[in-house]
């Protein structure tokens, strides 16, 4: 089985080195379009560091980046998978280690929730806590089949395409840290 683990800061340097740059990506070539509408943002082959998507075998580990100033908000994803299939909500990756984005101020205390929440707003629409997180990831399978978060690894090769949402960032500083005026 393979595992994802938290980013350490050879794996974030590399990654940073290898961002996503504002160039027209290249679909996945599987028919599936991952999209954050209110970023105006398409999740395409620009976020696959080195052999992190293999088509081959169903997998796709995808790093994207957030600003350190996104909000502790939800994000919206939506999908757009081919016609037959369905894409199926697996919910956070319980290897990964998820990470907080530690606020300080006394006038704002965040809520922390214990794992992270992928919601489905609609059939191809889902809220995840990103906003929360340091860093963050949640699990999304495509097949033929709503039962496929159930399916073993084995039926990966054909079964279900598997894809891997990692999200990370820097956290902004505390207000007083920086040189910004205050809003």
């Amino acid at each position: 089985m393979d595992t994802i683990v938290t980013l350490g800061e050879r794996t974030k340097n590399m990654i940073a080195r290898s961002a996503p740059n504002i160039s027209v990506g290249k679909p996945l070539g599987t028919g599936v379009r991952i999209m954050i509408p209110s970023l105006n943002v398409t999740i395409d082959n620009r976020y696959c560091i080195e052999q992190s998507c293999n088509k081959k075998r169903g997998r796709f580990n995808m790093y994207i980046p957030v600003s350190p100033y996104l909000p502790t908000l939800p994000l919206e994803i939506t999908f757009s998978v081919p016609k037959g299939k369905l894409i199926n909500n697996c919910g956070y990756l319980a290897d990964f280690q998820h990470k907080y984005c530690a606020f300080q101020s006394d006038n704002f205390k965040a809520e922390r929730l214990r794992n992270p929440v992928a919601n489905q707003i609609t059939d191809d629409t889902f809220e995840l806590s990103v906003g929360s997180y340091l860093q963050s990831a949640y699990r999304f399978r495509v097949g033929f089949t709503t039962e496929s978060c159930f399916s073993s690894e084995d039926h990966l090769h054909g079964g279900f395409e598997e894809y891997n949402l990692i999200f990370y960032r820097t956290c902004a500083p505390p207000a007083g840290v920086t040189d910004a005026p205050s809003v």
